[in-house]
C-alpha cells in the first residue's frame, strides 16, 4: 500500500512540473499565436496648413500686409477685399468676420467685406480657415484697423448723470477729432474745422449730423485761401466761419455768403457768435466790431483795448437776448484786466467791472461769470467765479475748476483736477459731496440736458 501511494505521488508531482515549465518558457508557443499580426488602420491624410500671410488683404484699395495697421478715416465704410490662394469653405471664414459687415462673395477665392463708420470694433482675426475640400488649413491672419483720433459723444439727462449711469453709452457717437468743434445748442449737430491747415489743400469745414452720421461739407469761398481762424454755430441752423472775412452758410451746406471783409485790419484776437445768431463780435488789441449776420451791418467801438500779453480765457461773452456784449479789456501800459458791458445797439458802456485777468465765461442762465483768484493754494487748488448779470450786478460766488450753470441755475458742472479727466454734476439746492466724478469733458445743452465727451487715441 505504502509503495502505491508513493509511484502515484511522484506521478503527481511529474505532471505539475512539467505544466509549470511550458508556461513558463515564451518561446515555446505555438505556430498559430507567432504568426497573427495586427492589421494597420486606414484614414485621410492630415490637412496642409498654410501660413496666414498668404492671404491677400487690401483695405480701402490698399493692400494691408500682415503686421501692419491701416488707418481709416471713420467717416466712411471701410471696403475690406480678403484673397485667398485656394477655394474656401465659406461658413469657415464667415464665423469670424465682423457681424455688422456687408459680406459678399466674388468667388469662393475671395470675399468683400464693407464694415460700416458706426461700428465700434473695426479690427478683427480669422484662425484656421478651412479650403473647400477640406485639404488645407489657412493659418491665423490678422485684418487691423484703426481710426484717426476722436472724441465719443454721448447725451444725458441730469437724472441720468445723477443715478450714476456709465459713460460712454452702448452705443455712442464717434466724431472725428479735427483742430475744433463746436456743437449745435441742440447738440444734434456738430462743426468741424481745421485750424492750422491751409485751404484748400486742407480740410473744408463740415457739418457731422449726429443722428444719421451723415457729413455735410461747406463750400469754402475761392478768396478763403488762408487757415480759418473760427468757426461756430449761430442758432441751430447757421454757421459762421471766419477767416479774412465773415461768412454765414445754413447748416445743410448748400450755400455760403460773405458778410463782412476783415482785409486790411489784421487778425482778430477773439470772436464770438451771439446765443440767438443775430451778431458776431470780433475783438482786437485796438478796436472791436460787432458785425449784423442777416444784414451785414457793422458797429466799430474804438475805445476799446485788449493789448497785454499772453491774453486768458475767452473774452467776449453775450447775453442770452444778443443785447449786450462782455468784453475783457487790458491795457499793456498798466496791466490790469476790466470786463466793460456794452449795449450792441448804441455802442455805450452799461458797466465796467473789476478783474478778467482769466477771461470771462457765458452762462446759459442769460449772466456770465468772471473766474478770478481764490486764495488756495497747491496742486488742486480751486478758483473763485463770480457770477454777473448784464447790468453789472452780482448774484453769486462758486468755488471751482471750471464751473458752468444748467440753463434754469439749478445745476452745476465742473471740472475735476487736474488735467480735465473727468467732471461733476452738483444740485446746487442740495450739494451733495459724495457725489462721484464722471469720465469725460461735460458740455451743457440749451434744453438742460448734457453732451459728454471723451476722446480715443485711434481704434475704437
Amino acid at each position: 500500500m505504502s509503495r502505491l501511494v508513493l509511484v502515484l505521488a511522484a506521478v503527481f508531482l511529474g505532471a505539475c512540473g512539467s505544466a509549470q515549465g511550458t508556461a513558463a518558457n515564451p518561446s515555446e508557443t505555438t505556430p498559430a499565436q507567432t504568426d497573427q499580426a495586427t492589421p494597420s488602420p486606414t484614414g485621410t491624410p492630415a490637412p496642409t496648413h498654410v501660413p496666414g500671410s498668404a492671404v491677400r488683404i487690401t483695405v480701402n484699395g490698399a493692400e494691408l500686409k500682415q503686421g501692419a495697421t491701416a488707418q481709416v478715416d471713420g467717416e466712411t465704410p471701410a471696403l475690406i477685399v480678403i484673397t485667398f490662394p485656394m477655394a474656401m469653405d465659406r461658413g469657415s471664414v464667415e464665423r469670424w468676420l465682423p457681424r455688422s459687415a456687408s459680406i459678399s462673395w466674388a468667388d469662393d477665392h475671395m470675399v468683400n467685406l464693407a464694415i460700416p463708420a458706426s461700428e465700434n470694433n473695426l479690427a478683427f482675426k480669422v484662425p484656421e480657415s478651412l479650403s473647400a475640400d477640406g485639404s488645407t488649413i489657412v493659418d491665423l491672419f490678422f485684418v487691423s484697423l484703426t481710426l484717426p483720433p476722436s472724441i465719443v459723444v454721448s447725451t444725458y439727462s441730469v437724472d441720468e448723470l445723477l443715478s450714476g449711469v456709465r459713460s460712454p453709452r452702448d452705443p455712442a457717437v464717434r466724431v472725428g477729432a479735427v483742430d475744433a468743434w463746436r456743437f449745435s445748442p441742440d447738440g444734434r449737430e456738430v462743426l468741424m474745422f481745421q485750424t492750422a491747415e491751409r485751404r484748400p489743400t486742407g480740410h473744408s469745414p463740415r457739418i457731422f449730423d449726429l443722428r444719421t452720421h451723415s457729413t455735410v461739407t461747406l463750400p469754402v469761398p475761392p478768396e478763403a485761401s488762408g487757415p480759418l481762424l473760427f468757426g461756430d454755430w449761430a442758432g441751430n441752423d447757421r454757421v459762421v466761419l471766419v477767416a479774412e472775412a465773415v461768412w454765414v452758410g445754413p447748416a445743410d451746406g448748400s450755400s455760403i455768403r460773405k458778410v463782412a471783409d476783415l482785409r486790411g485790419l489784421g487778425t482778430p484776437r477773439t470772436v464770438a457768435v451771439s446765443p440767438l445768431g443775430s451778431s458776431v463780435a470780433l475783438g482786437w488789441t485796438d478796436r472791436l466790431m460787432i458785425i449784423g449776420v442777416g444784414s451785414g451791418s457793422t458797429r466799430m467801438i474804438v475805445d476799446h483795448r485788449d493789448d497785454c500779453a499772453n491774453p486768458s480765457g475767452a473774452r467776449l461773452a453775450w447775453s442770452s437776448d444778443d443785447s449786450r456784449l462782455a468784453a475783457v479789456e487790458c491795457d499793456a501800459s498798466a496791466p490790469t484786466s476790466r470786463v466793460r458791458i456794452l449795449d450792441t445797439a448804441s455802442g455805450r458802456t452799461v458797466r465796467t467791472l473789476e478783474g478778467g485777468d482769466l477771461g470771462v465765461t457765458s452762462l446759459l442762465t442769460g449772466d456770465f461769470a468772471v473766474p478770478r483768484e481764490s486764495g488756495e493754494q497747491g496742486e488742486g487748488s480751486r478758483g473763485l467765479f463770480v457770477v454777473f448779470s448784464f447790468a453789472g450786478i452780482e448774484k453769486a460766488r462758486y468755488l471751482g475748476h471750471a464751473p458752468t450753470l444748467s440753463p434754469d441755475g439749478r445745476y452745476m458742472l465742473d471740472g475735476t483736477c487736474c488735467a480735465g479727466e473727468g467732471f461733476v454734476l452738483t444740485d446746487l439746492r442740495a450739494p451733495d459731496p459724495s457725489q462721484p466724478a464722471i469720465a469725460g469733458r461735460a458740455i451743457w445743452l440749451t434744453d438742460g440736458r448734457v453732451l459728454v465727451l471723451q476722446g480715443t487715441a485711434g481704434a475704437r
